[in-house]
């Protein structure tokens, strides 16, 4: 069962040109009403339906999302993985950016100074949506993803659980995981995944 406060990591794991690639997602549960003991499968589904669906427009489909999972960190008990074969929305012809590093990157803007700013980085981009090192691909999804990166997960209508920014080390123990919510969300243009290595 969830608990008010408690912190939820979701997995997006991708396939691109032979390489896995993940991003990592975290919620503070903030509403307990309609989260029952299948709580993780409902926040997976509004994580698919409001991010996973918007972030799909920008790429290529020779991408595909391999695996969803959810985990509460704050009981270390619960978890749900599941298997998926979800493409990637824009066909551009078949032609992908390579490297498979290269990605469009966001700044997440933290609500307080307990941590710094976060950021993700989407690949699978499509080669004629790139020119001269930039994005010129369509605004749109672009602000569909600003604030999808920043949008609480919903069972219904009822938002139950808000983007954070986790602090890092995250070995801690959950009561001791220091977090800031995430205020909004900035479209920062081109990117590579080689910046993410520690």
């Amino acid at each position: 069962m969830a608990a008010l406060g408690d912190l939820i990591q979701i997995r997006d794991v991708q396939n691109y040109l032979g390489q896995e690639l993940e991003n990592v997602y975290y919620y503070r549960i903030t509403n307990i009403t309609g989260l029952g003991g299948d709580y993780l499968d409902l926040l997976l589904d509004s994580f698919v339906a409001r991010v996973v669906s918007v972030v799909a427009v920008v790429q290529v489909s020779t991408l595909y999302h391999s695996l969803y999972a959810a985990k509460n960190l704050s009981n270390g008990v619960d978890i749900v993985e599941r298997s998926a074969h979800d493409l990637g929305a824009d066909s551009c012809g078949g032609t992908s950016l390579e490297p498979s590093f290269l990605a469009l990157g966001w700044k997440l803007r933290r609500s307080s100074l307990a941590t710094r700013n976060g950021s993700k980085r989407i690949a699978g981009l499509c080669e004629d949506k790139v020119t001269g090192n930039g994005w010129i691909g369509s605004g749109g999804p672009i602000g569909d993803i600003n604030d999808a990166f920043a949008s609480s997960l919903n069972v219904g209508i009822l938002e139950v659980a808000s983007p954070v920014i986790v602090k890092r080390p995250i070995s801690t123990p959950a009561g001791a995981y220091v977090y800031s919510v995430v205020a909004n969300a900035e479209f920062t243009d081109l990117t590579t995944q080689n910046s993410r290595k520690a």
